[in-house]
């Protein structure tokens, strides 16, 4: 199971580079078509779910009344809403995850809120950028403890937000 485990890190690890380095050059291909919204939470809640539960985290999905179809890769926006979840699930020590999906007649908005540490208002400015990471700590309970922060390479919300724009959309942080 660690070897595995490993494995799959490892592979992530070349793919984010993979994929950064794709965004970098613009020379990432994209095959846009019409994608099923909720298909791909559904998805993404899927497998992220059981990582939430071994927390104690709970997810609140809030899905839309009707079915929303948005022009985009299917696999390019799975591995944004895989990546926008997984960050809110690893900085978010207790409480839960609220995800809600709407759209009008020309958008889609996926929304998601959690009840972590949050980031400081003037480091949201630098979110996106090429192996930034937020200098935030995990803390242990009510103590004033620190714990090493979630491992990363500041690649995610990069390869996030270079995603959004090549699929002309846009993503907004607070």
């Amino acid at each position: 199971d660690i070897i595995n485990e490993n494995l799959a890190r490892e592979t992530d690890l070349v793919e984010n580079i993979l994929t950064g380095t794709k965004i970098d050059k613009k020379e990432l291909n994209l095959s846009m078509g019409s994608v099923d919204a909720l298909d791909v939470v559904h998805d993404s809640l899927l497998g992220f779910n059981p990582k939430a539960r071994k927390k104690g985290l709970e997810i609140i999905y809030i899905p839309p009344k009707d079915k929303i179809n948005v022009w985009a890769d299917r696999t390019r926006i799975q591995q944004v809403i895989d990546n926008l979840i997984d960050n809110a699930i690893k900085y978010t020590e207790k409480g839960n995850i609220t995800i809600t999906l709407t759209s009008d007649q020309n958008n889609m908005e996926f929304i998601i809120r959690d009840s972590g540490i949050g980031i400081p208002e003037n480091e949201i400015k630098k979110l996106g950028g090429k192996f930034y990471r937020v200098n935030t700590y995990l803390r242990n309970g009510d103590s004033d403890l620190e714990i090493v922060r979630p491992g990363g390479t500041g690649l995610g919300l990069y390869i996030v937000f270079g995603l959004v724009r090549a699929m002309e959309g846009e993503i907004d942080v607070t």
